[in-house]
């Protein structure tokens, strides 16, 4: 059994977290595609129980900005499974645990989510499900200014030392693995595994309805649920008002719903 490196907490998690990283066709976690995924399982104890890496054919072409970033070009995926074909295997590590990751909650996970779907692959993951973001818990602590905000940046503030082969998927998900202890140690954050995962929505919310289901966030109306979560009002009104349109015949609050009618209005 491999322990996260540098770990001396005595209290333990409630329960394991898997910690996922993704690299794929781009920055869109609805319309991109996986690439590369890492995955590191953390039983409560901190020790290490499952790391792995996939590479994915994707079943596009990879832009040159995006091999740019991770250097996984068409011809090293060309013979690479589909995401069906490691489903099983993939998800084995997400059993019973609270999936986490760097930006997991604006990006990995909305991005898996979709590609399940695109796939037919039947999961227990969704984009509304509890995940402990690394990088909030991060934020939490460097939010002033120009401080560093990236997961180079934590590692070398938290770990003391340089992230090596940043933008591969295992060891983005390694790093951010070893992160999550590092934090809770130095700033007394707690084991309970949902008050982390609430520690990652409260960060970037400022409610605007009392159901927490919109936030502020600057001039934006943020939605907090359902599969465009991390997206604004006004976004969604350009890109998919039909969306807007169908909460309006759902049983939101007033103040949801009003804000809903006011976006859609706005983008006529």
């Amino acid at each position: 059994m491999t322990f996260v490196k540098g770990h001396t907490l005595k209290p333990q998690l409630d329960r394991p977290v898997t910690v996922f990283d993704l690299e794929t066709t781009g920055i869109d976690p609805f319309q991109d595609r996986i690439v590369t995924v890492g995955v590191v399982r953390l039983e409560p104890d901190f020790s290490i129980s499952f790391a792995r890496e996939w590479r994915v054919n994707p079943g596009v072409p990879i832009p040159a900005a995006a091999a740019n970033v991770h250097g996984i070009r068409d011809e090293d995926v060309r013979d690479a499974p589909p995401l069906a074909a490691i489903a099983d295997d993939l998800l084995a590590p997400f059993t019973d645990a609270v999936p986490a990751g760097f930006n997991v909650l604006h990006y990995d996970l909305p991005l898996i989510v979709r590609d399940f779907e695109r796939h037919g692959i039947r999961s227990h993951l969704r984009d509304d499900s509890p995940a402990i973001d690394v990088m909030q818990l991060f934020h939490r602590h460097r939010a002033a200014g120009n401080q560093p905000r990236r997961l180079e940046d934590a590692v070398r503030l938290y770990l003391n030392r340089r992230h090596e082969d940043a933008h591969g998927a295992l060891a983005d998900a390694r790093a951010t693995a070893e992160l999550l202890p590092a934090l809770i140690e130095r700033h007394d954050l707690p084991t309970d595994t949902a008050a982390l995962c609430d520690l990652c929505i409260s960060r970037f919310v400022d409610p605007y309805d009392d159901d927490g289901r919109l936030v502020r966030r600057g001039d934006d109306l943020v939605l907090t649920f359902g599969k465009h979560r991390g997206r604004s009002l006004r976004e969604l009104a350009g890109e998919d008002p039909g969306y807007l349109r169908w909460m309006l015949t759902k049983d939101f609050s007033d103040t949801i719903l009003d804000a809903v009618r006011d976006a859609l209005e706005a983008s006529r």
